[in-house]
């Protein structure tokens, strides 16, 4: 080989070497000047040529480190570079010409922590910036019973209303907080308002501010057959009853809005609602056979049958002009 070939090979050896002197092993979000090491961030150190050195350490809730050599190094709110070069004087003093490499293997101090209706809730850390709806979507979305319009952003002292109905359908973008490290993210889980009677699903239904009489009804999968739509019953208030009387089939009263259980109390077996909704049926009570609620009640079917053979007769009555009409039921 010739001579000059040996000096571009040589040259390049140590271009290399060079360049593994001032390599750190980089995680994102450690990587960036400006980081700042904090309580229970995992570190990887390590001293150029000297393997017995190598350590990865966890920087305490004191902010400091425990080195083999040099003892105790107070780590926490300093830079990785202002942390490998103290180190590396503190080496230096008995290793000659010490180089030491710092790398944040895990970023363990910048936490943020979701409550309520999360798919995941708990901790997350912000290895990166992020706006509210990024790291919603990291803990894995928010639960179909969360209520949008009542969450909050706790940081430290304060508490900040957010509303993801505005933010999610509206694009509403004031609502996408920035994250800062310590965030509590609060997602209430919805109040429910009870849908009884004649309806097709009875059960309870999400509350929202915007809810009616008719979202209710309809969420409830509608009104059955039976249903007497001008005796619909609102029962609100808990300790102190409160009863509506609306009759469905007027426009006013289908917008009447209701109001949430926030306050009901649980019991052993069930819950007690704060508000509650009847449909009624067009049958009277005492006629209704026990258990009416099952569609397939002999003396129910029965019942329905005798109607719609009256329907019948009255119709080929008024065809006929006839004036006289005996039914026996």
């Amino acid at each position: 080989m010739s001579t000059c070939a040996m000096g571009r090979l040589v040259l390049l050896v140590a271009a290399f070497c060079i360049a593994l002197l001032f390599w750190v092993p980089r995680i994102t979000g450690a990587n960036e000047p400006d980081y700042r090491i904090g309580t229970d961030d995992v570190l990887e150190i390590s001293v150029w040529d000297q393997k017995e050195f190598d350590q990865v350490v966890f920087v305490r809730p004191d902010g400091k480190i425990s080195l083999p050599l040099v003892g105790e190094v107070h780590a926490g709110g300093r830079t990785v570079s202002e942390l490998a070069q103290t180190l590396a004087e503190m080496y230096g003093r008995t290793v000659k010409g010490a180089r030491v490499m710092v790398g944040v293997k895990e970023i363990r101090s910048r936490s943020i922590f979701f409550v309520g209706g999360v798919a995941r809730p708990g901790p997350l850390q912000l290895t990166q910036d992020r706006t509210l709806l990024q790291a919603i979507s990291a803990a894995g979305g928010l639960v179909p019973a969360a209520d949008l319009e009542s969450a909050f952003v706790l940081r430290g002292n304060k508490t900040i209303p957010v509303d993801f109905g505005q933010l999610i359908k509206r694009g509403d973008v004031s609502h996408n907080l920035k994250l800062e490290p310590g965030d509590t993210v609060v997602v209430p889980i919805a109040d429910v308002v009870y849908v009884q009677g004649e309806v097709k699903n009875p059960g309870p239904i999400k509350f929202t501010r915007d809810l009616t009489i008719l979202k209710a009804i309809a969420q409830a999968g509608g009104l059955t057959t039976l249903a007497a739509p001008k005796r619909v019953t609102v029962l609100r208030g808990e300790r102190k009853k409160e009863t509506i009387r609306a009759a469905a089939s007027t426009a006013a009263t289908w917008k009447a809005s209701l109001t949430p259980t926030r306050q009901a109390r649980p019991s052993p077996n069930r819950m007690t609602p704060k508000i509650s909704m009847t449909a009624s049926s067009v049958l009277p009570p005492s006629r209704l056979p026990v258990g009416s609620a099952s569609r397939e009640s002999p003396v129910l079917t029965a019942r329905i049958a005798q109607i719609e053979v009256i329907r019948v007769m009255i119709a080929a009555m008024r065809r006929s002009n006839s004036s006289h009409f005996i039914v026996s039921l």
